[in-house]
């Protein structure tokens, strides 16, 4: 961030891409309403089939004045409909660079997943106006091969200093604690990938691999989420099955039966 030198900031992965009209149509509604923090919409695309998903925040374009701060975190946060995507990504939106440097905001290496949410939470301690625009602006590729979505043999040991480094941001702005369910959320979602579903590990059985699960999210934040998720979140796990699975702890009986299902072809 130290070598920004613009009035704004946006943010676009690798795999992704902006709209041809991104970001005018961000700097028109800023020059509009002057607000500390635009967000629009994204597009999310499947990488195999094409299809292309959008999920809005609001019905309709609009400017926040008023508990700026709160009102987002709230709306997006506990939006279910969006599955927590709105507070996860910081793509589509555009940042004030001012509002970053005067307030040493910036990524930590220590969060390797989920830095975006971690990034916006401590921007948004300092916004007192927000404009959104219903309007996608940004193409969001659901990528396979994506680092969320890759085995990784030390994503325990990543994902707890993740958490420590949120405990501490919770700490020094006194954020709704709620929140942090949704992080919990999609951690647990990255876990199931990568410590069972996509875990190389020869050594471990895919009992111990459950276990290793089990033991990991019996934890704040991640220990009690699942009394406010039901299974209609099933979308965001793979299927609703998953979900009572882990909340039932089942899931080794869960995977297994799938595995009898794949070799039979059932």
């Amino acid at each position: 961030m130290q070598y920004v030198n613009g009035d704004f900031v946006t943010f676009v992965d690798g795999d992704d891409c902006l709209e041809p009209f991104a970001i005018s149509t961000f700097i028109n509604c800023y020059n509009k309403t002057h607000a500390d923090l635009v967000i629009g919409e994204f597009t999310n695309i499947d990488e195999k089939s094409g299809k292309r998903d959008v999920r809005a925040i609001f019905d309709k374009s609009l400017t926040i004045t008023h508990n700026a701060m709160q009102k987002m975190t709230e709306k997006t946060f506990f939006n279910k409909s969006l599955h927590g995507q709105r507070p996860v990504s910081i793509y589509a939106k555009i940042f004030k660079t001012d509002i970053i440097k005067n307030n040493n905001i910036a990524f930590t290496p220590k969060v390797k997943d989920f830095e975006d949410m971690y990034f916006n939470l401590e921007y948004y301690q300092y916004i007192n106006s927000v404009s959104y625009v219903n309007k996608s602006v940004y193409d969001r590729l659901w990528n396979s091969e994506s680092m969320v979505n890759q085995f990784r043999p030390n994503i325990y040991k990543e994902m707890n200093l993740s958490l420590k480094e949120y405990a501490k941001l919770r700490d020094k702005y006194d954020y709704n604690p709620e929140y942090e369910k949704y992080l919990a959320f999609h951690m647990i979602t990255i876990l199931l990938r990568n410590g069972i579903e996509n875990n190389k590990d020869p050594k471990m059985s895919l009992k111990e691999k459950v276990n290793k699960f089990y033991r990991f999210i019996d934890r704040e934040p991640l220990k009690d989420m699942w009394n406010y998720f039901t299974a209609s979140d099933g979308d965001t796990f793979g299927t609703k099955s998953k979900v009572w699975a882990v909340k039932h702890r089942k899931l080794y009986e869960y995977y297994k039966l799938k595995n009898i299902a794949k070799r039979q072809k059932i």
